[in-house]
């Protein structure tokens, strides 16, 4: 596992800077990071990052260089989902993010097609 430090640097790509400029000073909730973060282990290749738990900061997963999701607020995850139905995401209770573009919707934490669109979002990373 990289330490923070080196995986911070790994994830500041032009790719990643606005996700991060957005998560600046933001935090969430143990109940909305549980059911994503069980959700991700089962994924391989993807790692979490958490700049402070003990302050609890958000979290979010990337793969490779790629950040396809994170856990901000008390309700909602995010993911990626490039390329994909925007009328499936929609029916699935997901809502635009709109400050991060046309590729980033959130979903509640429990809703229950959440795993299938974790692994849409690894895969399209």
């Amino acid at each position: 596992m990289t330490d923070k430090n080196s995986q911070l640097e790994f994830l500041t790509s032009d790719a990643n800077a606005h996700v991060l400029a957005f998560l600046r000073g933001k935090h969430c909730h143990s109940d909305s990071v549980e059911p994503l973060d069980a959700i991700m282990r089962k994924i391989g290749g993807v790692e979490a990052y958490c700049p402070d738990p003990r302050m609890f900061s958000y979290v979010l997963w990337h793969r490779s260089d790629i950040v396809i999701g994170f856990c901000e607020g008390m309700q909602a995850v995010t993911l990626r989902l490039p390329g994909l139905s925007l009328a499936e995401i929609l029916s699935d209770g997901g809502k635009p993010v709109a400050p991060l573009g046309a590729d980033w919707f959130a979903f509640p934490y429990n809703e229950p097609k959440l795993e299938i669109w974790a692994f849409r979002a690894a895969k399209a990373a």
